[in-house]
């Protein structure tokens, strides 16, 4: 076992705050745990949300695992101690029990027979015996470590040899055996194949740091954690590196009030606008390991923060104070207050100015805003012509705060109209006889847009061709319950609201305001036929143009008060 695996606080004490967390997060789950032992139940955790038990790495699995933590980290009182070793040790022979004849758990609302989610059970249950092991385990937990050893023992084959569903997946599995290896030396060698499989295929970080799933609140702390243990336990070359990386690249992605910017993500948290409390403990974790105080005050700030935690987010938190160390709580925000980063793989820059932070990228949604409370979720192009109406933009250049978004058209049938074969069509032939027919085409529409950000402001310039009448509009999707301000009424924003803006409205939330100017008159025409679908939580601003497009769209960003 490499040497970093051995190395870590002297003595195994989670943080007061984290504590104190984790023991009334245990509290309030310990009413859902069956405590029976005349059932096959018991110890499970009986998730409210799905009415059965769920051994998963949020659920019993979790339990067992804070549990047994906090009886080897934590000062109780004995009779604490016991209760806690009880509930712990019941839960982990549930998840014993739980398991499939494949050896296998499953995650009860999505994904039966699960390799993965037993990788993260696997995962939970390593390092909590890594951690109790190094500093000798309490031993009001010998048979919880005994029924452990018997679940690492029993499952990390059937794991490694149960598939995956996506990238992150692979390095869960490979972690999880790492660790069991690790705990049950006399089978590293049966295992040893299957964890050398999946390293094979090499760690999939791209030169920008991003992962495939490109998961700021979710997938991100997934794979960066995998690849810790990756490192701690078997020196893994590159991961630690590939963790690193990652975990700067997100502090580029967080906003002035430390919300990620998820319009990157292919995963769960697309569209979503949240602090992610799932990375404090990786910031802690890799700013230990590579003395780096930039990475450890982002962990402090992340923390002050997070509002609610998930059971499975303060374990982590917890074992990583308890591993190496809790962090000081005082710290300011590491990152610079002014900057402009291109993510050229991404075909993405995102730029911020104070409070003000910006999202521009190759990509329907083609800008994004934020100013403090004020949320500007998108900006997009859309233009009334079957098929082709919507502004997919195919090149983007960057220079200084600036990019340049165009499309030339698209290849294919549209924009045009099928003409007649002179010949018979099956009913069902329509399809089939495309390819056969002459089209008559419309001229392609061409459009550009040029994004320039400015201290305090974010510019939308929009050139696009189009035949005379044709009806478009440049959608501006915003967060429903800002108060919109202007032509003499102040009236607040409700989701699913379509608005027409003819010149200018200032959007305010609590504490943050932005100026929208550049409005237009061309038409009055609701939901256009085709356009894109307004986002759950949005209010939509509609700047309506039609014909050969020239238009620019300011957003400005008000100081405290000026709106008012």
């Amino acid at each position: 076992m490499p040497a970093d695996a051995a190395t870590g606080s002297d003595t195994a004490m989670i943080g007061h705050d984290t504590a104190r967390a984790l023991r009334a997060e245990l509290r309030r789950r310990a009413f859902h745990q069956v405590r029976d032992a005349d059932r096959s139940d018991d110890g499970a955790w009986i998730s409210p949300r799905l009415g059965i038990a769920d051994p998963g790495h949020n659920g019993t699995a979790a339990l067992s695992c804070a549990a047994a933590l906090l009886v080897g980290c934590d000062d109780r009182p004995s009779s604490e101690r016991a209760e806690l070793a009880g509930r712990a040790t019941a839960a982990v022979r549930f998840v014993l029990r739980a398991r499939r004849d494949s050896a296998l758990l499953d995650l009860p609302a999505c994904n039966p027979d699960s390799a993965p989610d037993t990788g993260f059970v696997l995962q939970q249950f390593g390092a909590t015996l890594l951690l109790l092991r190094r500093d000798g385990v309490p031993p009001e937990l010998a048979q919880w470590e005994r029924d452990t050893c018997a679940l690492l023992a029993g499952t990390t084959g059937a794991m490694l040899a149960g598939g995956f569903h996506t990238p992150n997946h692979r390095w869960v599995i490979a972690s999880a055996a790492a660790l069991a290896a690790a705990m049950l030396p006399e089978h590293a060698e049966e295992w040893e194949p299957g964890i050398r499989a999946i390293l094979d295929e090499g760690i999939d970080i791209d030169a920008d740091g991003f992962f495939p799933e490109r998961s700021v609140g979710v997938y991100d702390a997934v794979t960066d954690r995998a690849l810790l243990f990756l490192h701690l336990l078997r020196g893994t070359p590159g991961a630690l590196d590939a963790a690193t990386h990652n975990l700067r690249t997100d502090m580029v992605l967080l906003d002035a009030a430390l919300r990620a910017d998820s319009s990157l993500s292919s995963r769960q948290d697309r569209g979503s606008r949240a602090v992610p409390v799932s990375l404090i403990d990786l910031y802690q974790a890799v700013g230990m390991l590579r003395d780096d105080r930039e990475l450890l005050s982002m962990s402090i700030v992340l923390e002050r923060a997070a509002g609610a935690s998930e059971l499975h987010e303060l374990f982590w938190r917890a074992w990583t104070d308890a591993y190496f160390g809790a962090a000081e709580r005082t710290a300011s925000d590491p990152r610079p207050s002014r900057g402009w980063t291109v993510f050229a793989g991404q075909g993405t820059a995102r730029f911020r100015d104070g409070d003000l932070t910006a999202t521009v990228r190759r990509a329907p949604s083609f800008a994004i805003v934020a100013h403090g409370d004020v949320g500007i979720r998108s900006v997009q192009f859309f233009q009334a012509v079957h098929g082709v109406g919507l502004f997919l933009p195919q090149s983007a250049e960057f220079g200084d705060r600036r990019a340049l978004l165009t499309t030339a058209g698209t290849p294919g049938r549209r924009p045009g109209y099928e003409l007649p074969l002179g010949g018979p069509v099956p009913p069902d032939g329509w399809e089939s006889a495309l390819d056969r027919r002459d089209v008559r085409r419309l001229p392609p529409l061409e459009v550009t847009a040029e994004v320039v950000c400015e201290p305090a402001a974010v510019d939308v310039r929009l050139t696009a061709s189009g035949m005379a009448g044709t009806l478009g509009a440049i959608l501006i999707d915003v967060d429903a319950g800002l108060v919109a301000d202007g032509a003499g009424l102040a009236f607040v924003l409700r989701e699913g609201q379509e608005l027409f803006l003819a010149d200018e409205v200032v959007l305010r939330g609590e504490t943050h305001a932005v100026r929208l100017t550049g409005g237009g008159a061309a038409h009055r025409a609701w939901a256009l036929r085709d356009s894109p679908p307004l986002p759950d939580g949005c209010a939509r601003i509609v700047i309506p143009v039609s014909g050969s497009v020239r238009h620019r769209v300011r957003i400005e960003a008000l100081n405290v008060g000026s709106h008012l």
